[in-house]
């Protein structure tokens, strides 16, 4: 896992919140050529470097040459196994486990958007991105 020293950060226990400016996320995240949610998702165990896979099949393209039906993997940042200081928002592995549906603001193949933000977990499927910008202005 690449290590971050120059962001000096500390992670809370759970679903650690933002540690760089919001406004850096939130541009990340808003970059993303691939936006999808994905239904029935399975999910696997963290490995030693606390990165959990992602995987279900795409319901909803918003962003990207993504086709419905495709089965995506996604590799996600669930666990601080290191506790290393760095940007990355870690995902809770339970609540991944729990959900129905992903939504997946991806900036490249395989790895979410904005160091881990650009994850959204939801109930249902939404007929727009369910993803909200962390700033409130």
């Amino acid at each position: 896992m690449i290590r971050w020293g120059a962001v000096i950060v500390m992670l809370s226990a759970g679903p650690s919140q933002a540690m760089l400016q919001c406004t850096y996320y939130d541009e990340l995240v808003g970059l993303a050529p691939v936006v999808i949610q994905i239904e029935n998702p399975t999910f696997t165990p963290p490995d030693a470097q606390g990165t959990c896979l992602v995987a279900g099949t795409v319901a909803r393209v918003f962003a990207g040459e993504v086709a419905l039906g495709t089965q995506v993997v996604a590799m996600v940042p669930c666990v601080n196994v290191d506790g290393i200081a760095g940007p990355i928002i870690w995902s809770d592995p339970q609540a991944l486990a729990a959900a129905r549906v992903i939504e997946l603001h991806m900036d490249n193949p395989s790895i979410p958007a904005g160091y881990g933000a650009g994850i959204v977990l939801l109930d249902a499927l939404t007929d727009t991105p369910a993803w909200k910008p962390m700033c409130d202005g």
